[in-house]
This record gives C-alpha cells, structure tokens and sequence, in this order.
C-alpha cells in the first residue's frame, strides 16, 4: 500500500512542507492490532493443519475471519 492511500484513509498525515509522514492515533491502532494479531493469534491456527489439532482451532480460525471481515467492511476498506 502506497503513503497516498495510507493517508487516504486516515492512517498517516503528511507534514507539511515535508516528505516525511506520521501514525495518526487510527493508524498506530491499526498497527498494533495486525501485530498483536501476527504475534499472538496467528501462530497457534497455522497448526490447525497439522494431526491430533484441536477442534477449537477451526472455530477459532472461523471466528477470528469473520471479526476480520467485520472490521474491515467496518472501515470502509477494499479487499485485497
């Protein structure tokens, strides 16, 4: 994603009279959401594949997709 959407959508603000941008406060939200989402969610469904895994695992996996989904139309953001 380029600073022009990033900025689009309210993640980051340019200085002015500057190339230089920062996090507004939706921004640095966002960004640690996905990194507590890839450090402490994540991990644990990539064994869902793997023999003997809990059942709890896909449910996990199912619920944590939809919230996704929801937070994304939420936010008026395109799919990738």
């Amino acid at each position: 994603m380029n600073l022009r959407r990033l900025r689009l959508h309210g993640l980051v603000q340019r200085l002015e009279g500057r190339n230089r941008y920062l996090l507004t406060d939706e921004g640095l939200a966002f960004a640690l959401f996905y990194t507590k989402l890839g450090n402490r969610v994540l991990p644990p469904l990539f064994g869902l594949h793997q023999p003997n895994s809990p059942p709890t695992l896909a449910r996990a996996l199912r619920t944590i997709d939809g919230c996704v989904n929801d937070y994304v139309e939420h936010a008026g953001l395109a799919a990738a």
